[in-house]
């Protein structure tokens, strides 16, 4: 499964929610910097970092723990 993880530098948060996917090796992850585009940063900017199964839009942000991934990435 392929997910994008909004998330921006220096965000421990978004380090945390990293190591969590990594842990899912069924999962392959794109990193996106919500200050690459202003409407991420309207979208996802308080509430990073945020998970996106792209194919549905389906999200899911932080704080969550590796049984919320699993079952999300089910």
């Amino acid at each position: 499964m392929h997910l994008q993880l909004f998330s921006t530098v220096g965000c421990h948060y978004c380090e945390q929610a990293q190591e969590l996917v990594r842990e899912c090796s069924i999962v392959t992850l794109e990193i996106l910097d919500i200050f690459d585009h202003p409407d991420w940063q309207t979208r996802y900017g308080v509430r990073i970092p945020v998970l996106v199964e792209p194919k549905t839009q389906a999200e899911l942000a932080w704080p969550f723990t590796l049984s919320e991934l699993t079952t999300f990435i089910e």
